[in-house]
């Protein structure tokens, strides 16, 4: 992961791909370059690609059947999430307004077919329905937290280890640890320890950059842009997800410990 991050620094994605792929045409069976290969491809986004080779290393080295099984499961919660706002698929609420989440539902329906006035009617209703969400983030104490994406505003989103896609209000939060960073495609999907009031609990994993990325800068979440919808003043986020902590915006790769003030 070392040499890979290294070279991340000073080379792009997709000239590091080009060179992995030329290494495993001179030795297909290293399972390292491949292992490294797989993740690069998930930053990169290409998932379906991606769940291809894993199906390659776990046949040539039985020994990752578990590990590769994990990462599947992650690999399959992020296509449903493109699955989602590409208007294919349904997200699972994992907790909380089923009202509020419909108006969710029916903003990502509206932008996809360019429904600028729904565009318009459904963020304004979910902004009306949103929970505040008094939470501690890294000790210090806030009176509402969201995120800056006005697509998912008080929706926090949320990879489960079973390979669904979900979504959980940001007000149903009780505490949410961020684990280190121990593999290459956790700089982008971010292995966490969750628990969710009246709901479950346990290792989950949040994606740290905004769906719409497209430059590698975005990709790696070392920078954050915004565009408006149709020429609304709704705005989508790119690159590093931000969310709004109080009156401060944070990144979310800042955060160490959440937990709902009550806990404190």
């Amino acid at each position: 992961m070392l040499n890979v991050n290294s070279r991340l620094q000073n080379e792009s994605i997709s000239d590091i791909i080009s060179d992995y792929i030329q290494q495993l045409k001179n030795t297909p069976s290293n399972s390292d370059v491949r292992s490294d290969f797989i993740e690069l491809l998930c930053i990169d986004g290409q998932l379906e690609r991606a769940d291809q080779q894993l199906s390659l290393l776990i046949q040539q080295c039985p020994e990752y059947l578990v590990g590769g099984n994990n990462l599947r499961q992650l690999i399959h919660a992020a296509q449903a999430r493109v699955d989602f706002f590409n208007g294919n698929a349904t997200a699972k609420l994992l907790v909380g307004d089923q009202d509020s989440f419909q108006h969710f539902v029916e903003l990502i329906f509206a932008r996809n077919q360019g429904l600028v006035e729904q565009v318009i009617h459904h963020t304004t209703q979910l902004d009306a329905k949103r929970k505040p969400a008094p939470l501690t983030v890294n000790g210090v104490a806030y009176d509402d937290c969201r995120d800056l994406d006005d697509l998912l505003a008080g929706y926090l989103e949320v990879f489960g280890t079973d390979g669904q896609y979900y979504l959980l209000p940001f007000s149903s939060i009780h505490r949410l640890q961020f684990m280190p960073i121990s593999s290459l495609v956790e700089m982008t999907w971010r292995k966490v320890d969750i628990d969710v009031i009246d709901g479950p609990s346990g290792d989950a994993f949040i994606p740290m950059t905004y769906l719409t990325s497209l430059t590698d800068a975005e990709k790696l979440g070392k920078e954050t842009d915004w565009r408006e919808i149709s020429s609304t003043p709704v705005v989508i986020g790119l690159g590093q997800k931000m969310w709004l902590v109080g009156e401060e915006a944070m990144a979310v790769m800042q955060c160490e410990l959440i937990e709902g003030t009550a806990v404190n």
